[in-house]
């Protein structure tokens, strides 16, 4: 586990972190949080539209890119076939069609996800 705090990364910086992440797998999940100053941060927190801007760069390269510590809810779609599988608001999951294993309810095709108390 690693921590960064990336709104304070320049472009070229992050865009270079998520090539590596990429390299790596693309399936890594990236949670990019929002920082505030009463936990671990000196700064001021980023905008929402910074975040938003982070988020929309990361999925360029990664398939499962979330925000964290902001009012949202957020949702993962199979890659395979398009369809929602997986659907949280803040830490609580709401909807969720995978199975054990992390393939699509739908499909079958395999996201690569694992929940606790899966497989």
């Amino acid at each position: 586990h690693n921590e960064y705090h990336v709104h304070e990364l320049y472009r070229e910086e992050f865009e270079s972190l998520l090539r590596w992440i990429a390299a790596l797998s693309p399936s890594i999940p990236l949670h990019v949080s929002r920082s505030f100053p009463q936990h671990r941060w000196p700064g001021p927190s980023p905008s929402l539209e910074q975040m938003q801007r982070r988020e929309k760069l990361a999925k360029t390269h990664l398939f499962y890119v979330y925000l964290g510590n902001v009012p949202s809810r957020a949702t993962t779609i199979c890659r395979h076939c398009g369809h929602d599988i997986l659907t949280r608001e803040c830490y609580n999951i709401k909807m969720m069609e995978l199975d054990a294993f992390g393939k699509c309810n739908f499909c079958g095709g395999n996201n690569f996800l694992r929940l606790p108390g899966s497989v």
